[in-house]
């Protein structure tokens, strides 16, 4: 399995505190899939724990993003290269704008694709 980062398609090795920013664009647009275990050049690096990430990534967003964005939002580990990479799966949300709790609804922190 080749995996490349373009439009709707995003690759992390690991989780940051910025992959609530392109989970928001994501939401805020047409949707899109992250790949967790994936350098950006499509280098499979895998994860040790997929299910301990998927719920660190739950965590995060139930808990920095508003409004609430969690029934959008849908997880499966896949092996590639016999490696565990999770694969999140971001759809568009059904209200106007989501954005990041704790700096409001300002346009500076709103983010789109």
């Amino acid at each position: 399995m080749i995996i490349k980062e373009r439009e709707k398609v995003g690759l992390k090795e690991v989780v940051v505190s910025d992959l609530k920013k392109e989970i928001i664009a994501f939401a805020n647009h047409l949707g899109g899939k992250l790949y967790i275990g994936v350098k950006d050049d499509g280098t499979i690096i895998g994860l040790d724990n997929p299910d301990s990430v998927s719920l660190q990534i739950s965590n995060m967003i139930r808990d920095t993003i508003k409004p609430d964005l969690t029934m959008f939002i849908h997880y499966e580990t896949l092996e590639c290269e016999e490696k565990f990479v999770l694969c999140v799966d971001i759809q568009q949300g059904s209200e106007h704008l989501y954005y990041v709790a704790k700096k409001g609804l300002r346009p500076e922190d709103v983010y789109v694709c």
